[in-house]
């Protein structure tokens, strides 16, 4: 009886055997019909892809007067480019054996130009197509742009070939069409490389999943022998000896915990897939060929870039380039990829359609051919803009901050410790009218409401500037005579005398805070001048406002480093906090002004002139 059951155990345990072998080869030659049908699929994309290109290339080129052999001598320069571009086209595209144009002339087709590179098996501009396929005489007849792949194989005297026509339609009829071709032997070759590596592939899954199966079949197996056990000792069991229950529990738990791992495996293999595909389409992903046209674009990056696919193939990425990066930048980048064949990180300020930046984290690497020849790159790139947009409002919101902390600190001193406390110590001494007449003291008296005033106005600065740092908040902008409220503003300081400021028209400014930048950059001019004769003058010309100094001169360089917070010039024997040229330029870029800056230098001396430019 033993020996019957031992027979039947192989028995089942052959046939569950059969039963997964026959499961895995079914799997298999489904899988392999899969992948030719994949690869096939892939092959098509390639050759539309090809047309579409090439279509787009042709569109800048008049094909119609090539007509016969002797045309393309006629015009050899623009023959060579156009052969060059299509080859581009095909040598970056796998697979692709021939690109070709074809044209109907009555009941015959003829080549317009064909850019194999095998003279052998070039045809002729104008030959003429003596077994061209039924479909491409269907195409050209038609009106439809529609792009056609032959299902089956077309064979010429060029021999057999997968082939695809994209007509180029103009005024509703098919003007001529683009050709590409992938011979069957390389489309066997394709079929036959991926069926190798899925058949690698699934042995390796095989022989690393076979060992986990038995694996927890075993031990499912053996905790199913225990229950057994303890089902056949159920009827005897003392449900109050908690011992038996829990061992007994602790095995259906066991098998239970096997089911649930292995569950788990599983969610968390299609949660990295979903992750994997997610960060595809999350990233902008463009590809360009070594002359740095671009050849593919994702929709992220058309989505992004507000450009079409169509507007993007053919150009360069300059369509993007924001001018922020020089070219210095640029060649850093084509270094490092090209010469070093390394991967170049940065983040980069581009352009949009519409001329609004974005930002962006760039990887870009070079693509290189088996022979190490460079044939193009790849850009793979994250939109950050809104964290760049985020962290360039914080920074903006803590400089006002900081200035109007720097205004309680410093510029309200000359008017709260300085002015006031003198004309009031005035005042305490000599309290009489006679007195101050005797004495003389309307200027001690006309010192102290001076002092009054240069606070109320820096205290006012202080209110506007604080108000900048409210979420939404807009500076308040009034029209102004510009000469009139600089000069009243000057009127107080000990340097008035020194500024020179001609008509300037009106223009709508807040007028606290314009007054306070322009008097920031008088300041800056008056300190950092070692002429015997200082001066600062200001004045219009045409539609720019124009600070002119007699000072030590500063160039753009120079201007953009110094605006920086916290910066000052190494060596500098002045003191300063390095704030306030960075505070008085978030106040005019506030006002919309842009503002530039150069070192003048003539036989009259030297100095610095800014420029600002309204909005």
């Amino acid at each position: 009886m033993k020996k019957f059951n031992l027979n039947l155990k192989t028995i089942f345990t052959l046939g569950i055997t059969s039963l997964v072998l026959v499961f895995s080869l079914s799997f298999y030659f489904l899988l392999m019909a899969a992948i030719e049908d994949i690869v096939k699929n892939s092959l098509e994309r390639r050759l539309r892809m090809t047309g579409k290109l090439t279509e787009s290339i042709l569109a800048k080129y008049d094909l119609t007067k090539y007509k016969s052999e002797e045309d393309k001598d006629k015009y050899p320069e623009e023959y060579k480019d156009i052969l060059r571009e299509m080859r581009d086209i095909k040598n970056n595209v796998d697979g692709i054996k021939f690109i070709y144009t074809a044209k109907l002339v009555g009941t015959n087709i003829f080549y317009i130009i064909d850019c194999a590179e095998n003279e052998d098996e070039r045809a002729k501009i104008g030959e003429l197509y003596d077994d061209a396929a039924t479909n491409m005489y269907k195409i050209l007849k038609g009106s439809s742009d529609k792009i056609f792949i032959e299902k089956d194989y077309t064979t010429d005297k060029y021999g057999s070939f997968l082939s695809s026509y994209t007509p180029v339609v103009k005024n509703g009829s098919v003007q001529y069409i683009v050709g590409s071709d992938i011979k069957v032997q390389d489309v066997e070759d394709f079929f036959f490389s991926y069926k190798v590596k899925f058949s690698y592939m699934f042995l390796g899954l095989t022989l690393i999943i076979v060992p986990i199966w038995f694996n927890i079949t075993s031990r499912i197996k053996a905790s199913l022998e225990e229950i057994k056990k303890q089902i056949i000792k159920l009827r005897d069991l003392d449900f109050d000896n908690k011992e038996h229950v829990d061992t007994w529990i602790t095995d259906i738990v066991e098998i239970i915990d096997i089911a649930d791992k292995a569950k788990l495996t599983l969610e968390t293999a299609l949660k990295n897939v979903e992750s994997e595909s997610l960060l595809l389409e999350t990233c902008l992903i463009s590809k360009a060929d070594r002359y740095g046209k671009i050849t593919y674009a994702n929709e992220k990056f058309c989505k992004t870039s507000g450009y079409t696919l169509s507007e993007l193939l053919g150009k360069d990425h300059k369509i993007v380039n924001s001018g922020v990066h020089d070219k210095e930048y640029w060649r850093n980048m084509y270094k490092t990829v090209i010469k070093e064949k390394g991967l170049w990180y940065d983040t980069v300020t581009n352009k949009n359609k519409n001329g609004e930046l974005y930002y962006v984290k760039s990887w870009i690497k070079g693509i290189f051919d088996p022979k190490g020849q460079f044939i193009g790159f790849v850009s793979v790139r994250q939109d950050i803009t809104e964290i760049v947009k985020s962290q360039i409002e914080i920074n903006k919101q803590n400089t006002y901050l900081e200035h109007a902390a720097k205004i309680l600190r410093h510029d309200m001193h000359s008017g709260i410790n300085t002015y006031i406390p003198r004309g009031i110590g005035s005042l305490e001494r000599r309290l009489k009218p006679e007195v101050i007449e005797q004495l003389k003291l309307e200027a001690p008296l006309k010192m102290l409401k001076e002092g009054l005033t240069h606070t109320q106005k820096v205290y006012k600065g202080v209110f506007e500037f604080t108000n900048l740092v409210k979420p939404n908040a807009k500076i308040e902008l009034k029209p102004h005579d510009l000469k009139k409220i600089l000069n009243e503003y000057l009127s107080s300081t000990a340097y008035k005398d020194q500024v020179l400021i001609e008509d300037l028209g009106v223009l709508e400014v807040n007028e606290s805070l314009f007054c306070t930048a322009i008097d920031n950059l008088i300041r800056n001019g008056l300190k950092y001048n070692d002429s015997a004769t200082k001066y600062v003058k200001i004045y219009k010309d045409k539609n720019l406002i124009v600070i002119e100094d007699n000072g030590r001169g500063m160039s753009q360089e120079d201007f953009n480093h110094l605006s920086k917070p916290y910066v000052r010039k190494e060596g500098q024997k002045e003191s300063g906090t390095g704030l306030g040229l960075n505070i008085c330029i978030a106040i005019l870029k506030e006002h919309k002004f842009t503002i530039l800056c150069n070192k003048w230098n003539n036989s009259n001396g030297s100095g610095t002139k800014i420029t600002l430019k309204d909005k």
